[in-house]
């Protein structure tokens, strides 16, 4: 299931899909014109984008000769429709109870944190949760301080000195001369 989702992560393969299924089994050669037509897309880089989507099992290969033809696969588009249909039943049913009861009780209750912190440091107020319920996930952003830090000092030491170079050898003295 990851292959397919990582797939369908990239807009040129989800096009991919899109012209397979309006177009029903068709050769490489048709694919990469019809995705020339769209953008500048070379042949080699269409090729990876099918063997992609084959190896998540998304799409079909069948040789004639020296043509590749390439087909939607249902059972791997049924896979991931499975999976989409999960989460979707998933987030209406978690609608729907809290529709019914705002205080829902999680399925796991080992999830939720006994102690909120704000991002103080201070333990956040049971009104301010029912305010904004999200506020128990805010995270300060140290990640960016960080880098603005790195920055800072890169920029002080000023660009990285190139060793100084070494004088030439000595020509070697004759003997006798």
């Amino acid at each position: 299931m990851d292959l397919a989702l990582d797939a369908l992560g990239e807009p040129t393969r989800r096009r991919i899909l899109e012209l397979l299924a309006a177009g029903g089994e068709q050769p490489a050669g048709a694919v990469v014109e019809a995705l020339r037509a769209d953008a500048q897309i070379s042949q080699p880089a269409v090729s990876q984008h099918l063997r992609v989507l084959r190896d998540a099992g998304l799409v079909t290969v069948r040789a004639a000769g020296a043509r590749r033809f390439y087909a939607l696969d249902p059972a791997g588009l049924e896979a991931a429709q499975d999976w989409f249909t999960r989460l979707a039943r998933a987030a209406r049913e978690a609608a729907t109870s809290r529709a019914v009861d705002p205080v829902a009780v999680p399925a796991d209750p080992a999830a939720v944190p006994v102690d909120p912190v704000a991002v103080s440091g201070e333990p956040v107020e049971s009104a301010a949760c029912d305010a904004d319920p999200l506020a128990q996930f805010v995270q300060p952003l140290d990640a960016l301080a960080t880098e603005i830090a790195r920055g800072r000092r890169a920029r002080r030491s000023g660009p990285i000195a190139e060793p100084a170079p070494r004088p030439a050898p000595r020509p070697a003295e004759r003997p006798g001369a």
